[in-house]
């Protein structure tokens, strides 16, 4: 989604707010809902603390949290993309942020413990096994699973963890090739 795409999701969903769309919504509503939310939480998040209301603090307060999951769950159904389960029942936010994939401000403003550690151990197990292909990189995060927080032990989520490994493995490989591998950290 471009810039101008976001804000103007955002501008419609504004729209919609005092027509009532929002707090008894439509699958056009909730396809909206969903693209919006998902691209927040990718571009903007900063915590793997999931909120409804972070990505519209001035729009989302007002509308009930049951008039979210409702918008979360036609949207999802509208883009046909699955509802994430726990053992604790449906997750709607999750399954809306998860749909944004990887949060880059929790990577470039330092990622969280858990998040970091995961990361790190995938790439040094991948480093030390000389691993190179996707599907290897995704055994490892299977196996390293238990290092992240358990909302986000999703299969879903290990996948992006790992495609973002392989790009770091690719670009680790590029650096070496280039600079010589005496200038490249493991950490």
């Amino acid at each position: 989604m471009t810039d101008r795409e976001f804000e103007g999701v955002k501008e419609i969903l504004r729209y919609l707010a005092p027509e009532g769309r929002l707090v008894t919504p439509d699958d056009r509503a909730g396809a909206l809902f969903v693209a919006y939310c998902a691209e927040w939480f990718r571009r903007e998040s900063n915590s793997t603390f999931l909120r409804w209301n972070d990505p519209a603090p001035d729009l989302f307060p007002a509308i009930p949290d049951s008039c979210k999951r409702d918008l979360a769950d036609r949207g999802l159904r509208y883009w046909r993309r699955d509802l994430r389960r726990s053992e604790s029942g449906r997750e709607f936010l999750l399954s809306v942020a998860l749909e944004g994939g990887f949060p880059v401000r929790i990577l470039s403003s330092g990622a969280r413990a858990w998040l970091r550690d995961y990361l790190r151990s995938i790439m040094r197990r991948a480093i030390a096994s000389r691993v190179d292909t996707l599907q290897e990189i995704l055994e490892i995060a299977e196996e390293e699973r238990g290092r992240m927080r358990k909302s986000y032990q999703h299969a879903d989520f290990v996948a992006l963890c790992s495609e973002l490994v392989e790009r770091l493995l690719d670009l680790r490989r590029s650096a070496e090739a280039e600079g010589g591998a005496g200038n490249v950290r493991n950490s």
